[in-house]
């Protein structure tokens, strides 16, 4: 679970072993706090998005959260979500993992962790217009990767150079 979770917010494995070592570090330590209510695995859990934030914090005073848009600002996405449904987990990890961090923290929260744009918005210090935009901007990302990833070479996912 926990790795799992790392990756999720990570760029790179390495990136996430070092998310992962810091969420067990933090959990070790605070598990005084923990009280017994709800949960162990969700009160874990919580602990290790919350490390997975602030070092993804730590990081945005060099970079912005809204890194500029790759290769793929050129390319429309899909309309339909049909290529999701033939999408294997690991294209999907990667995909993910290939977003900007705000989209892919936005992804993240929103999708899987399940926060609201208005809690969002609190923990990354945005607007919840920013929130939405860059989830938008993660979901159209996830589509044109995932399409890449599952195109022949000779298709219009990926156009001719010259």
């Amino acid at each position: 679970m926990a790795m799992a979770i790392c990756r999720r917010y990570a760029q790179d494995a390495h990136e996430a072993a070092d998310m992962q070592q810091e969420g067990f570090i933090k959990c070790f330590r605070l598990l005084a706090q923990y009280g017994g209510t709800g949960s162990l695995e969700g009160w874990v859990r919580r602990v290790f998005v919350t490390t997975c934030l602030d070092l993804l914090r730590q990081r945005r005073r060099q970079t912005a959260w809204a890194a500029p848009l790759d290769d793929a600002l050129g390319l429309e996405a899909p309309a339909d979500n049909a290529f999701l449904l033939s999408a294997d987990a690991a294209d999907l990890t990667d995909a993910i993992a290939a977003l900007p961090d705000g989209a892919r923290v936005v992804f993240n929260l929103f999708a899987v962790e399940g926060y609201s744009h208005a809690e969002i918005s609190k923990i990354m210090a945005i607007s919840e217009g920013s929130s939405r935009s860059q989830l938008n901007r993660a979901r159209t990302l996830l589509k044109v990767y995932l399409l890449r990833a599952n195109a022949p070479k000779t298709s219009p996912a990926y156009p001719n150079p010259s």
